[in-house]
């Protein structure tokens, strides 16, 4: 039998904290085979570019994480949370919250103390005031794999859908 480890994302050199970031866009995915521990087999994966410091924004490379949230918009779904925080309002119940991508925002980083682990885990959202009025050339120029900036949409989930 052979074994072969995936890499889900780039390695980082990001410290654990808040940092500069767009967020790129918002896609509806199926669980990655990793994760196992989790009913749903859809998630919504948020691409972000995410840079050390502001200053490396105009004429830094960013790089490129994704963090994962269940389909659920509910008070305590990571989506809700994190749309509240970006958008520094509280939904109303079946209000429909459109996202302007990408959208200037910064993101929390944690890194596990004590493991060789390289890579980051993105745990919150929350407004950049102080972004540059214009995204960067990384961001609006040549396009990556990662995906062209767009409209996100938070799905809409009637009380009966949403998983518990």
């Amino acid at each position: 039998m052979i074994f072969r480890r995936k890499i889900v994302e780039q390695p980082s050199t990001l410290s654990a904290g808040w940092h500069p970031a767009y967020l790129i866009s918002i896609k509806e995915e199926q669980k990655p085979e990793s994760f196992t521990l989790m009913k749903e087999e859809t998630l919504l994966r948020w691409y972000v570019r995410v840079w050390a410091q502001p200053r490396d924004v105009a004429s830094g490379e960013p790089e490129y994480h994704t963090a994962f949230s269940s389909l659920a918009f509910s008070e305590n779904s990571k989506a809700f949370k994190w749309v509240s925080s970006l958008t520094e309002s509280y939904p109303d119940v079946g209000e429909e919250i459109e996202l302007d991508l990408p959208l200037a925002c910064r993101v929390k980083i944690e890194r596990r103390p004590g493991t060789e682990r390289e890579f980051v885990r993105i745990v919150d959202f929350e407004p950049w005031p102080e972004a540059p009025a214009e995204p960067p050339a990384s961001i609006t120029g040549a396009q990556t794999a990662f995906s062209p900036p767009q409209a996100a949409s938070v799905p809409h989930r009637d009380e009966d859908d949403i998983p518990f």
